[in-house]
């Protein structure tokens, strides 16, 4: 993976190869983000430590959504992966979160009674 983008610095590496437990990346526009949310979620699933139906990512926008899902495709190609893709939950915040809330809304006490 590092072979194939070279650009990294080490702390994009250290965020994309650490596994146990949660990371933080505080940066500006234009740092890599995005490539290395595209690149931890890649290495989770090279490695076999995730399926695709066990990542979600999320974002702010429906443009940056669309973006990540791109992204995570050519990435995919780059690096040979041909798992299903698929299978990754990609979109906003709020869109996520009204995912779950509508599945699951019989166990809550809103019942029918939720809007968005």
């Amino acid at each position: 993976m590092v072979s194939a983008f070279p650009t990294l610095n080490k702390s994009q590496i250290e965020a994309i190869m650490t596994v146990d437990g949660p990371v933080q990346i505080v940066a500006g526009p234009g740092s890599g983000k995005t490539l290395v949310l595209v690149l931890r979620a890649m290495f989770l699933l090279l490695t076999g430590r995730a399926q695709p139906n066990q990542i979600l990512l999320t974002t702010f926008t429906e443009k940056a959504a669309f973006e990540l899902r791109d992204r995570i495709n050519e990435c995919a190609r780059l690096l040979g992966y041909h798992g299903p893709l698929y299978e990754i939950r990609v979109g906003t915040l709020h869109s996520m979160c009204d995912e779950f809330i509508r599945k699951y809304i019989i166990h809550t006490p809103l019942k029918k009674n939720y809007e968005t």
